[in-house]
């Protein structure tokens, strides 16, 4: 496992009155105490600019605040913290990667960097086998060692990184988006580059065994802070969203169109349901799901030629997470999986159609996944007179998959 974010005091007590976002702390009751370790690594070779680090630390510390915590962070050596954190002797870890898991249990994502593959614009990287450059023991340098891939460069930092690939050091390196358009920005506004998205990276806490053990419900009450405490975390960049537009528009919903599914709409019975009856059936759905049971009613409709249909829609792309069709006030009529309620009507996904053609949510983390969400939501309108009666159409894309291409990967040519 990779540390990601050390602190550069032997002991640093987060500061919960600094945190913006912070909820207060009960009145009359103390603050319990958890006490985190770090190594003693540079932070400048993973978050290079002092904005991000602070706001990693103020969201952290909104977040235990809220939970009436407070956080001490210990830096020691990476190999006594580990072990420190498997006996117990700590209480988990600031920050780590998904594998933190391995030692503990991770909380879901704290801050979320983006990671792009930047070139200049002039150049063809597809058919090469690009020079690599990195920051000397970041993240990005870790990951491409694991895919198998190393560098030519190893730079002292994001400007120096920077300023070496406009020189035509290397061909092609990997880092943080808002880093790198903010070194680009402050040193290199003429130089015209292209970028491509690679992957997430988000950075979480790992707790110890023993603590969760012994505290059991701290963790889901920190994961329910971190959206109140890190709003920028859900919110779709206009690359994002554009990306999600097209790919809904231009590939799938041409097949919402087709005379195959409209034939299936046409017989289509919906069983005008009434408000009672979708939430009795929703009650009994979820009781079923929490269970680790597939509803009776789930198995049935999963063979309904409706059901059938978009179960085949969602095979031809890997990044498709779900398809659910509902009526047109959100209950479910066919799905290409077991969801999680019966009843959709209550969702923004089905409210915020009201006034628009179309609603695409934030991102969400899928934990069961590990994947990070989008939901777009459109009405297949069949009868123009009666657009109320229409079904309404659900898509989940596991944002990742999607956003990748092919000179993104273009590095994977250059391996050891």
């Amino acid at each position: 496992m990779r540390l990601f974010i050390s602190c550069s005091l032997v002991l640093i007590m987060l500061s919960f009155s600094k945190a913006s976002n912070a909820s207060e702390s009960l009145p009359g009751i103390e603050r319990q105490v958890i006490v985190l370790a770090t190594a003693p690594i540079s932070q400048e070779k993973v978050i290079s600019d002092t904005y991000t680090r602070d706001k990693v630390k103020s969201i952290v510390a909104c977040a235990f605040n809220a939970i009436n915590y407070r956080a001490i962070i210990k830096e020691v050596p990476w190999t006594r913290a580990r072990r420190e954190v498997i006996n117990g002797k700590m209480d988990g870890i600031y920050l780590t990667d998904s594998k933190g898991a391995a030692i503990g249990v991770s909380s879901h994502p704290v801050y979320l960097e983006k990671w792009f593959a930047y070139s200049l614009a002039q150049n063809d990287l597809i058919d090469k086998h690009p020079k690599i450059g990195t920051i000397k023991g970041s993240s990005e340098e870790t990951w491409l060692q694991e895919q198998g891939t190393r560098s030519f460069i190893h730079a002292r930092s994001i400007d120096q990184l920077v300023s070496q690939f406009v020189a035509g050091r290397f061909d092609l390196f990997i880092a943080d988006r808002h880093q790198t358009q903010k070194s680009l920005q402050q040193n290199f506004k003429q130089v015209s580059v292209r970028e491509s998205f690679v992957r997430y990276s988000p950075k979480r806490l790992t707790f110890s065994n023993q603590f969760v053990d012994q505290h059991p419900h701290v963790v889901e009450a920190f994961n329910q802070q971190i959206g109140n405490c890190n709003k920028e975390i859900t919110k779709l960049s206009a690359f994002e969203r554009e990306k999600v537009i097209n790919f809904i528009e231009h590939d799938l919903l041409p097949l919402f169109s087709s005379n195959s599914f409209r034939q299936i709409q046409k017989e289509f019975d919906d069983h005008n349901y009434t408000i009672e009856e979708v939430l009795s059936l929703d009650k009994a759905w979820r009781h079923s799901v929490e269970n680790n049971l597939v509803p009776d009613f789930a198995e049935t409709m999963m063979e309904l030629p409706m059901s059938k249909f978009v179960q085949g829609v969602k095979q031809k792309k890997s990044f498709i997470h779900e398809i659910m069709i509902t009526n047109s006030e959100g209950a479910l009529v066919a799905t290409s999986d077991v969801t999680s309620d019966f009843w959709q009507g209550d969702e923004s996904k089905i409210l915020n159609l009201q006034e628009n053609q179309f609603y695409l949510s934030e991102i969400t983390y899928d934990e069961s996944s590990n994947h990070f969400i989008s939901h777009y939501s459109t009405r297949l309108i069949e009868d123009e007179k009666t657009p109320e009666k229409s079904l309404i159409l659900v898509v989940g894309i596991a944002l990742e998959g999607l956003l990748v291409d092919d000179v993104a990967l273009a590095f994977q040519a250059h391996k050891e």
